[in-house]
């Protein structure tokens, strides 16, 4: 049970941060189908180990614990993938016009079509690069 409200909140989470940067609300799925994803694989691998070194299948406990660490590996994925999402498009600092396309990431130096004025990206910040605001 504790399991599901935290795959829940991680959802939420996931899925506002995507929004923040443009981005689709579904990019929280992500969160449990790598949890999922990687519970199992987790589970299984350290069922394949212990039956390799002789201990047996029968250490339900640690087969478990394998695929709860599993889990929280799929989270934290999940959760880097959608910390690393570029925005969507951004703002011009100097006539707030939206600035389509994806962009190249953090530290990447553009010129605004409309205006002319050149803006630099870093950090998830937009700002001129003649230090204006």
């Amino acid at each position: 049970m504790l399991e599901l409200v935290i795959l829940l909140s991680l959802y939420q989470t996931l899925s506002g941060q995507a929004e923040a940067k443009g981005r689709s609300p579904y990019f929280g799925c992500l969160a449990p189908i790598l949890w999922l994803t990687c519970e199992v694989l987790g589970a299984v691998a350290v069922t394949v180990a212990l039956v390799l070194t002789g201990h047996g299948a029968e250490n339900h406990l640690v087969i478990y614990g394998g695929g709860i660490a599993g889990g929280v590996v799929g989270g934290i994925l999940a959760w880097i993938m959608v910390q690393r999402l570029p925005p969507a498009a951004v703002t011009c600092p100097s006539c707030d016009a939206t600035i389509g396309g994806l962009l190249s990431g953090d530290g990447g130096a553009s010129r605004c079509e409309s205006c002319g004025a050149d803006f630099e990206t870093r950090g998830g910040e937009v700002s001129r690069r003649d230090g204006g605001a």
